[in-house]
């Protein structure tokens, strides 16, 4: 990200993440339980699934699954499972976001909206909850499959939220905060406890994990809301300011809002609903000026050290060092 995010945690980067990643056998299993799921039936499912699994993406959802539940005696063919079913669930939702947004890319090729047409996106990503509610259900991992459903829901009722609420001046950083628990950090809490429960953790145990799992989804899209503006368009696969543009007012935006100097000019602008590239380019060079920036930061970092600090009620071990490990990635990358 910036000078000052990079100095913090120089160690943390994509290599490392990607390095921990390969370091892990069940999540080479997961990707290839993912392929063997979306190649099963006909030729157009097949197709858009191959599509999606080969535009890459970080598998953090499962990654946390299994060292969740690697920490203790587990079944490590019910944590691939559990992880398989969660990365599906969140294709699904990317897949529906992407028609929500009308986004032409995703991580830097096509969407399926852009690529099939909207009617088949919608249908695959119904598909793919399916296929990830099966998955649970033929393993007998209800109590998984329960917090899958609940998630989905809260999901579906932040996504409602957020497109009433386009260019809404009157939000708040707790609105934000409501709607990103929905749509990001819950699902990154179910990984966790998911994990735990396929391994037969205490309820202490799977709390923690679950609070873990929360904090760093809380820095994982906080973080995701700065990259919008400060990163590059090559890297993140969609174009820069893509958010605002779309009138969704996150963290660095709600803070510029209470700059004595910014906050009318940008309100103005709000109100027109039409923010033009100039305008966006003067937003991102506002953030940056004010300390928009750098007070999300220091946001990410809060909610960082409130997930590590859960990670100190479990035993030490490996797995416990690499969830370490991706805390500090989370907030230290630039895509």
């Amino acid at each position: 990200m910036n000078k000052q995010f990079n100095k913090q945690m120089p160690q943390a980067t994509e290599k490392n993440m990607l390095s921990l990643a390969a370091a892990i056998p069940e999540l080479k299993e997961v990707e290839e339980k993912l392929l063997e799921i979306v190649s099963a039936n006909s030729t157009i499912t097949a197709e858009i699934g191959n599509h999606l699994i080969s535009s890459g993406g970080k598998r953090l959802r499962p990654l946390l699954t299994i060292l969740s539940g690697s920490q203790f005696k587990s079944n490590p063919s019910q944590l691939v499972t559990a992880g398989t079913a969660i990365e599906l669930i969140h294709m699904a939702s990317l897949v529906h976001d992407d028609i929500i947004d009308k986004a032409d890319t995703r991580r830097g090729v096509s969407s399926v909206n852009a690529k099939w047409g909207d009617k088949t996106a919608v249908l695959m990503g119904d598909y793919l909850f399916a296929k990830a509610f099966g998955l649970l259900a033929k393993e007998k991992l209800y109590t998984i499959l329960q917090m899958a459903v609940d998630c989905i829901q809260e999901m579906c009722d932040g996504e409602i939220q957020q497109n009433k609420d386009k260019f809404n001046l009157e939000q708040t950083r707790g609105n934000y905060y409501r709607r990103i628990y929905q749509k990001t950090a819950k699902l990154i809490g179910v990984c966790c406890r998911a994990g735990a429960i396929a391994a037969n953790a205490t309820k202490e145990e799977q709390l923690a994990l679950e609070q873990y799992g929360l904090h760093l989804g809380f820095a994982f899209q906080i973080t995701d809301d700065i990259l919008d503006f400060i990163g590059q368009e090559e890297i993140l696969g969609k174009p820069v300011a893509s958010d605002l543009a779309q009138g969704n007012l996150t963290l660095p935006v709600l803070l510029l809002r209470k700059d004595a100097k910014w906050g009318p000019w940008l309100a103005n602008k709000l109100k027109e609903k039409n923010l033009l590239p100039n305008d966006l380019l003067k937003v991102r060079e506002a953030l940056k000026k004010s300390g928009a920036i750098n007070a999300s930061i220091a946001r990410a970092y809060l909610h960082i050290n409130k997930a590590k600090k859960q990670l100190l009620k479990l035993p030490s071990s490996p797995y416990r060092g690499a969830m370490e490990s991706i805390a500090n990635m989370i907030v230290c990358r630039n895509y």
